[in-house]
């Protein structure tokens, strides 16, 4: 596929009467099913788009019922849905709630057992399922697609649509192939659904779906019970200033408090812990999937008041009693700034949403820009190091920092340019097989995580005729409770005391040639840097110039959209 053959077909619209009115003398019981009275403003034509059969673009800010616009015609026709959706913590919140409700609901992610998503698309085959919730990933595995061709959705929904435009070049690439899915299988209705839909996240959603041609229904009431407010950084103290307030507001309030990397999120959660005295919870990325299920439990069921996150938490996690918002970095854009003051004050009710404004953040997120946003000279200089190391059948099994060493540049800048080879199907991306430590006692010592590792090991791992046992390392890290990097840590300090025999597994995933660099959009690649700069721009003049009173005008005029 080359830039001049389009690679995704523009989906014909047809409206179908009939289908809407079946589907409209059935919006009361459905509405009943669910637990409400009425449709909210806004989601009446959304729904009656959809059930008329044609494609949607559905802008909808946060709290107002974007769910429901694709649960109301799944349930009112009869139809089975896919919804593709961004992140684990918003599969499982919108998972449990329709669940709830009776809605048959399934969640095939990476965060449960590889049976039980099995036993899903089972599900789906047999009829059992109304809707399914994936990750875009999904699409990368055979038998999944194979199911989804003998039994095809009628609805392809995609939640937080938003996100195919930030992360399908560079982060995400999977993002890229829904367009492939869509043309395959001919859904009656794709319909995608935002908060935040700016005119470039509007064409990229466009072309990428195959939906050209799909009606934009707006319905963007302004949040007015959002104070938006931003000040200078100067302590931690100031933040435990606005969260003894906010708890001494509301009874049952909580805060989230977003930070934009990793490490300041554990830094913040610290201090604010040594402060408060009392636990303090932090939710990212980088964490097991069992450590972020149940900080997610604790913040949802009000275990926990205070949760310090990555912005891996937020997009649709729906906590009504949300009283407090605050930025301890700016956003990396209006978009980011705008869906994570959207989680507060969900019921209605007065929230603070507070930035800092800090010029660390600034140079925190302009060196992420820098990690994310290759340019195509780079994408070059990598496609030409595969090329020149790849096997006459095309594959590559070299580690990422062998390929950056022969390309001349950074590791790190390494995932984001593959990301663009993935997604503009120049390369294939497997994963490797199961990536196995051998483990093995040399010196018994008294060490409480010696005895921890090595439980696990011998209740899950494989023994070997050398004394060796064989475990995956997700399996130390899940039932220990810890991260990948830890864990690691703790195994390389046992083998350098002599105490532990670690044969480690081989850090390659191999990369597979099936196209050429025609196929990548140089220009696109050189203009995204350019799109995040102007983004970052953006928030840097929200926190630090622009008024209190003016700051809703001046999202929404970043989000284009009017909202009254």
């Amino acid at each position: 596929m080359t830039p001049e053959s389009p690679r995704y077909v523009v989906r014909k619209q047809r409206v179908d009467i009939q289908q809407l009115q079946h589907g409209m003398q059935r919006v009361p019981q459905v509405l009943a099913k669910l637990g409400f009275k009425d449709l909210r403003p806004g989601q009446d034509k959304v729904i009656s788009c959809i059930m008329a059969g044609q494609d949607t673009l559905g802008i909808l800010p946060t709290s107002t019922g974007k769910t429901a616009c694709f649960v109301v015609p799944t349930l009112a026709l009869g139809w089975r849905t896919i919804v593709f959706s961004p992140l684990i913590s918003l599969i499982r919140d919108q998972q449990q709630s329709l669940a709830a409700k009776g809605v048959r609901v399934g969640a095939m992610t990476s965060h449960v057992s590889d049976s039980l998503n099995m036993e899903y698309m089972r599900q789906w085959m047999r009829g059992d399922l109304d809707m399914l919730y994936i990750a875009p990933e999904r699409l990368r595995k055979d038998e999944f697609l194979e199911a989804m061709r003998k039994m095809p959705p009628d609805l392809v929904a995609v939640d937080e649509t938003h996100c195919l435009s930030g992360w399908s070049d560079t982060f995400r690439s999977a993002y890229c192939i829904i367009g492939d899915f869509i043309t395959e299988l001919n859904p009656k209705v794709v319909a995608a659904f935002t908060a935040t839909c700016p005119p470039q996240v509007e064409r990229d959603v466009r072309r990428v779906l195959c939906i050209e041609n799909a009606v934009k229904a707006i319905h963007y009431p302004r949040r007015t019970n959002l104070d938006l407010r931003s000040s200078p950084w100067v302590d931690t103290v100031s933040m435990l200033t606005m969260l003894n307030r906010a708890e001494a507001s509301s009874s049952d309030g909580t805060s989230i408090i977003y930070c934009a990397t990793k490490k300041r999120v554990e830094e913040t959660a610290s201090a604010l812990e040594s402060l408060l005295g009392r636990p303090t919870v932090f939710y990212h990325g980088g964490m097991t999937k069992s450590a972020r299920s149940f900080v997610q439990d604790q913040f949802m069921q009000g275990d926990a008041r205070v949760l310090v996150a990555t912005n891996a938490f937020g997009m649709g996690v729906d906590k009504a009693t949300v009283r407090l918002v605050m930025h301890r970095d700016i956003a990396g854009s209006m978009e980011a700034q705008f869906q994570e003051d959207g989680r507060g004050g969900r019921d209605g009710k007065y929230t603070l949403c507070h930035t800092f404004f800090d010029s660390s953040s600034v140079r925190t997120h302009r060196f992420l820009i820098g990690l994310s946003c290759p340019t195509f000279a780079e994408v070059q200089l990598i496609y030409k190091a595969l090329r020149t190391h790849a096997s006459s059948s095309g594959v590559i099994n070299m580690t990422h920092e062998e390929i950056a060493k022969k390309a001349g540049l950074e590791a790190p800048r390494m995932s984001a340019i593959l990301q663009v080879l993935a997604g503009s199907q120049v390369i294939e991306r497997s994963k490797a097989t199961e990536k196995l430590y051998a483990l093995k006692v040399l010196n018994q010592v008294e060490d409480r995580r010696l005895t921890e590792i090595m439980d696990v090991v011998r209740s899950f791992g494989i023994p070997g005729d050398d004394g060796y046992w064989d475990i995956p390392l997700h399996t130390l890290v899940d039932e220990i409770g810890c991260s990948d990097n830890t864990m690691r840590t703790r195994l390389n300090a046992f083998a350098k005391a002599g105490v532990m025999g670690v044969v480690a597994p081989e850090r390659t995933s191999p990369v597979k040639l099936i196209g050429d660099i025609r196929q990548v959009d140089g220009e696109r690649v050189d203009m995204l840097r350019q799109i995040a700069e102007t983004k970052l721009a953006g928030s840097i003049q929200y926190a630090d110039k622009v008024p209190d009173a003016e700051k809703h005008a001046y999202m929404e005029a970043h989000m284009g959209i009017n909202a009254t």
